[in-house]
């Protein structure tokens, strides 16, 4: 009974993530249609100018939470002794990360020019600039520790495709009740082009986040200082988790009401939200059980692979024919490309969020870094 439970839990989680925002237009007794409309062309929100208090109050805030994760890091590093430095583990970068780099340059300059010649394919850059990305991590990975998820765990990270394609799907539909960011260069597609061309672009979102994760891991041996870190006692734990779950729910049902303070919402509340639910009914969500044995490690890893990964969504969406723009109230300066400074920070819990779902299908265990797959067959460690 207990299991069935906490199943029901984590499957209302999933469709409050969803109803919440409509039921909150729904109270708030005006039409879900502008929602609701494909592809999503209408701007109906008026954003307000940038403020000086709220810039600084949001910059507080991140540094606030991000600080002592910066500190424990750069306190280990001077201790930390790389592994990977020793001879026997240097390996030649594979062939096929060579031709995954050709590939990536050749789409690249397709993607920032606008020679006549390409005109019917410049607009199609996103995928094969991906693609490439992911095969070129994966390459390095595999350079590093001799195995990597596209040569050990290819069907998984095949799996990994149609899935993120429905992840991202699901920001594409929060964001319609905050409009944060919106597409051009997409005016004349049709809704089932508009679908098929999104779909295809948004199935390199877990692939690329997860296979940059496992690269991070395997060039910083210091990523496991937190392993051992803050272990939050149960009472705390639980009260935490209860206000986690609260914040997620009213900030979800009210994001239409109140789009621009709460817009940060969209990147927050669903990771709040399973994490609470996995704290309070004891759910097997992996990063949950890692918060409960003071295990920070894959949380910190995710973020910095989605931030690594922003950096590259943002540098080549900036001079490419169809790309997105950024509405982002009250810190909409200081741009990187086309996002503001701050909005990078939307990456972190978004990193999270990215291996909550990819650890599902590739059914982690203690972790998903395919370098202790590799040593199985040297009896130090076995994850499967």
């Amino acid at each position: 009974m207990n299991k069935i439970f906490r199943t029901l839990c984590v499957v209302g989680a999933g469709c409050a993530l969803i109803l919440l925002p409509a039921a909150g237009v729904l109270a708030k007794g005006i039409s879900l249609t502008p929602y609701l409309e494909f592809p999503p062309r209408t701007f109906f929100l008026q954003m307000p100018a940038f403020s000086w208090p709220m810039f600084i109050l949001c910059l507080a805030l991140i540094l606030a939470l991000v600080c002592p994760f910066l500190l424990k890091a750069l306190r280990t590093h001077a201790r930390t002794v790389a592994p990977l430095n020793n001879p026997s583990n240097r390996r030649p970068f594979p062939i096929w990360g060579w031709i995954a780099l050709i590939h990536l340059v050749g789409w690249w300059v397709i993607a920032w020019t606008r020679f006549p010649w390409a005109t019917s394919v410049q607009p199609h850059t996103y995928f094969p600039l991906w693609i490439s990305y992911i095969v070129i991590v994966n390459a390095w990975t595999y350079k590093l520790t001799g195995s990597c998820f596209l040569t050990r765990h290819t069907l998984k990270l095949l799996i990994l495709f149609p899935v993120s394609a429905a992840f991202w799907w699901f920001f594409e539909y929060l964001n319609r009740f905050v409009q944060n960011w919106n597409y051009i260069g997409t005016e004349n597609y049709t809704p089932l082009a508009y679908f098929g061309l999104a779909t295809l672009s948004f199935s390199t979102v877990l692939p690329a986040v997860a296979s940059t994760r496992s690269l991070i891991e395997a060039l910083w041996p210091g990523h496991t200082c937190f392993k051992n870190w803050i272990n939050i006692r149960p009472q705390i734990q639980k009260g935490g988790a209860a206000l986690m779950v609260l914040i997620s729910v009213l900030g979800l049902y009210f994001l239409s009401w109140f789009p621009f303070s709460l817009f940060s919402m969209l990147w927050i509340a669903p990771v709040a939200l399973f994490a609470g639910v996995g704290l309070l009914t004891g759910a097997r969500i992996p990063l949950a059980e890692d918060v409960r044995r003071g295990d920070w490690t894959v949380i910190v890893t995710s973020a910095l692979a989605a931030l690594v990964c922003g950096f590259f969504w943002e540098m080549w969406n900036q001079w490419s024919l169809a790309k997105w723009v950024y509405t982002v109230p009250y810190v909409q300066r200081f741009h990187i490309f086309e996002m503001p400074l701050l909005g990078f920070a939307g990456y972190l819990p978004f990193g999270v969020e990215c291996t909550l779902v990819s650890d599902f299908f590739m059914k982690r265990n203690s972790s998903t870094d395919p370098r202790f797959a590799s040593r199985e067959d040297e009896g130090e460690r076995t994850v499967e």
